[in-house]
C-alpha cells in the first residue's frame, strides 16, 4: 500500500513538473522584462505620477522563490529558487526537489508537507531554514497557460541530450532527436517528461533549460518588444514582487543583458533516503554550503 501511494505521488509530481521548466523560466524571464518596461516608463516620464526616476545609487540582489503549481492547490508542482545577484552580475538558478526533507520550527517534513501546512509563507521558512538564507519574496505560477505563452515567445534552442518520443492522446506526436533543437512548449515538456530519465536527471535538465530560456531571451533584441511580453503573462503570476524590488535590480539586469550567458544553474546534490518512514531527498552538507554561499549577500 505504501509503495502504491508512493507512484501515485510521484506520478502526480512528474504530471505537473512536465510544465515546469516553461513556467520557472518565463517568470525569471518576467523580472528582466518588468524592470525593461518600468524603466522606460519612468526614465522618459511616462508613469502614472509623471515623475523620472532613474534608478537607485547602487545595485542590490534578490532571492525569489518559485512554486509551480497544477491542479492541486495545497501542493506545488515543483520549487525553484533564484537569485539576481548584483555582486556576481550573474542569475544563480537551484531546482530543490518538491521531497526536499527540511525543518520548519519543530517540524521536519518536505517542502510540499511544509507547503501543505502553512502555504507558501511555511515553504519559505523551511528552505530559509535549511539554506540559511534569506528568500525576499515568492511567486506563485499556474501551470496552465504557459506553453502557449512560451510559443508565444518563440520556443527556445537547446542541447537536447537523447532522443525524445512522444505519443499522447492530444496532440501530434512528438519525436526531438539528439542535439540542438528550437523547442515549442509542448516539445519542453516531452524533453522534461522522458519516462527513463530518473528524477534528479530530469531536475538537471529543468535548470538547464531554464537557464537556456533566460540566456536566450535577456537580449536588447528581445527587449524591445518587451511591453508586449510582459502583458501577456503576468496575470498568471501570483507574487509580492513589487515594482520597488524591480528598480532595485534594475542595475545588475541592465549589466547582466549585455553578458553571453547571465544565468546559472547551482545544482542541488543529494541523495533519496526515508526519515521515520517519510522517504525524501536529502542535500548533502558540501551542497548545504555552497548553496548558502551562492544565496547569501557578499560582504
Amino acid at each position: 500500500m505504501a509503495n502504491h501511494a508512493f507512484r501515485r505521488k510521484r506520478k502526480f509530481t512528474d504530471s505537473l513538473i512536465k510544465k515546469l521548466i516553461v513556467i520557472t523560466a518565463i517568470v525569471l524571464s518576467l523580472l528582466i522584462v518588468a524592470a525593461v518596461v518600468v524603466s522606460a516608463l519612468y526614465i522618459s516620464n511616462k508613469s502614472s505620477g509623471g515623475a523620472a526616476y532613474a534608478g537607485g545609487d547602487t545595485a542590490e540582489s534578490l532571492n525569489v522563490l518559485v512554486l509551480a503549481y497544477g491542479s492541486d492547490e495545497a501542493q506545488a508542482g515543483a520549487f525553484m529558487l533564484l537569485r539576481i545577484d548584483s555582486s556576481d552580475g550573474k542569475i544563480y538558478l537551484t531546482s530543490l526537489p518538491t521531497d526536499t526533507l527540511c525543518s520548519y520550527e519543530d517540524s521536519r517534513n518536505t517542502l510540499n508537507g511544509h507547503l501543505s501546512y502553512g502555504g507558501h509563507i511555511q515553504a519559505m521558512d523551511a528552505v530559509e531554514n535549511l539554506l540559511q538564507i534569506e528568500i525576499d519574496r515568492y511567486a506563485r505560477i499556474e501551470l496552465s497557460a504557459f506553453e502557449e505563452a512560451m510559443d508565444a515567445l518563440g520556443g527556445v534552442s537547446f542541447d537536447v541530450p537523447e532522443q525524445v518520443t512522444q505519443n499522447s492522446g492530444a496532440g501530434l506526436p512528438i519525436n526531438i532527436a539528439p542535439g540542438t533543437q528550437t523547442l515549442t512548449g509542448a516539445m519542453a515538456g516531452a524533453v522534461f517528461t522522458k519516462s527513463d530519465w530518473s528524477t534528479t536527471d530530469r531536475i538537471t535538465i529543468q535548470e538547464n533549460l531554464a537557464c537556456a530560456i533566460i540566456n536566450q531571451y535577456m537580449k536588447g533584441s528581445v527587449l524591445q518588444n518587451a511591453q508586449s511580453s510582459f502583458n501577456r503573462v503576468i496575470n498568471s503570476v501570483e507574487t509580492d514582487i513589487s515594482l520597488m524590488d524591480l528598480y532595485r535590480v534594475l542595475p545588475s539586469l541592465n549589466s547582466m543583458a549585455a553578458a553571453e550567458a547571465p544565468a546559472e544553474v547551482r545544482h542541488a546534490e543529494g541523495s533519496y533516503v526515508s526519515e521515520n518512514g517519510t522517504p525524501g531527498f536529502v542535500i548533502s552538507d558540501s551542497s548545504l554550503a555552497t548553496l548558502t554561499a551562492v544565496y547569501t549577500d557578499k560582504e
